[in-house]
Formats: C-alpha cells, structure tokens, sequence
C-alpha cells in the first residue's frame, strides 16, 4: 500500500489531463471479513457536477496552506515506495457517522467530476494540504492551475461512480475511517482507506491511503 494525497489524485486530475500514474503491485494486511457497505446509499453511483455545493475554499486560503512554490521547478519524483498496512481496529461506526461519510465520499467524488478544485479542497482538512505540502514542492505553475476556474465539468466517460463505501469505522484518535471503492476510465477499478476528521456537521478528508493494483 502507499500513502497518498487528495493533493497527489488533484494534481493527476487538474494539471496531467486526467491521466492516470501508472500503478504498482502492492503487499499488505487487509481485512478477510466481507466488508459491509453503508445502508445510506444504493451503489453504483456517479455523482453529478450539481451535487458538488460546498463553499469553495477562498483561494487565498489555499496559497497560505500550499506555501510558497518552489523555484525552477519541482524535483523529479522519486520511485513510489511500497509498505505495509494494517487496517486500524475500531469500532462500527453509528447510522449518523456512516451516512456523514457516505454523503461526503459522494460530494468529494463530485467535485471532481465537475473538475472544481477549490470545493474539492474545502472538504479536506488543514493537517492533509499541510501535511502534503511537507513532503512535496510545487511549482507556481502548478499552483495557478489548481486556482484557476474549471470551464466545463470532467468528459463523462472519465468521470468516477463509486462502487461502495464499506466498513465505516471509529477509531481510537478520533477519526472515521472506511474503505472507498472506485471505478473510473483513466484509473480502473480503485480501493482507497479513507480516513475523515468531523468539523461541525461536515466530515472532511484526513489522509487516504491507496491500495495500487498492477
């Protein structure tokens, strides 16, 4: 498994053309028991571009989180490392905090597929943007191109339906988590352990973890 960012899937989705990165075989604990899906919703579901209506985040906001670009370029990209992960062990979720995570599993995925980067990014948390932004540099082109309006929705033969958000979990540190499985033209089929922190009546994405087939 490697660890990722909303910021890493923005960037393959905003700045590469909705390119996929080529994936890798991947070792790991998972679960054996069949996971059970949210009973908030009825998979397969594509979400429209109009169920995207979270504020957007303020773009000032977002230059603040990103830092300062780097100059002349961000460095090659060093080989995607594999590890091990353990799937946390908490407890089940309660009705309220699974359908909470399933309404913003659907939202997150519609805003990507009206290609708006800036409600996407509202529904993440300060400690994900920050927390990527330790690790990688971005180029001020980059950043323009993350602030910059979409004019037209992602084509419908790339955008997203979510096959099932499985396994809603509590955990110790105070996050939700829940496997989220995905299938899209650019990327194939996706299983991602997403992790979300509650902030008001919103849950907002934390960390994802992805699961990378060969």
């Amino acid at each position: 498994m490697r660890r990722t960012s909303l910021l890493s899937i923005l960037a393959v989705l905003l700045v590469l053309g909705f390119r996929g990165a080529p994936t890798s075989a991947t070792t790991g604990a998972a679960q054996e028991a069949s996971p059970k899906a949210s009973r908030e919703a009825t998979f397969p579901i594509t979400p429209a571009s109009a169920e995207c209506v979270v504020e957007p985040l303020p773009a000032e906001s977002l230059v603040v989180l990103l830092g300062t670009p780097v100059a002349g370029g961000a460095p090659a990209a060093e080989p995607a490392s594999i590890e091990v992960f353990e799937v946390p062990v908490g407890q089940p979720a309660d009705e309220e905090a699974a359908a909470g995570i399933t309404a913003s599993v659907r939202e997150f995925h519609a805003c990507f597929n009206a290609n708006d980067s800036l409600r996407a990014f509202a529904l993440v948390s300060d400690a994900f943007l920050q927390g990527y932004v330790e690790k990688n540099s971005l180029t001020g082109e980059h950043i323009t191109m993350l602030l910059t309006p979409a004019s037209e929705p992602v084509p419908v033969e790339v955008q997203t339906t979510i096959l099932a958000v499985t396994d809603v979990t509590t955990l110790a540190d105070g996050r939700t988590g829940a496997f989220v499985v995905t299938a899209s033209d650019w990327r194939g089929l996706d299983t991602s352990y997403m992790l979300f922190v509650q902030q008001g009546e919103r849950w907002l994405l934390d960390e994802v973890i992805a699961f990378l087939a060969a």
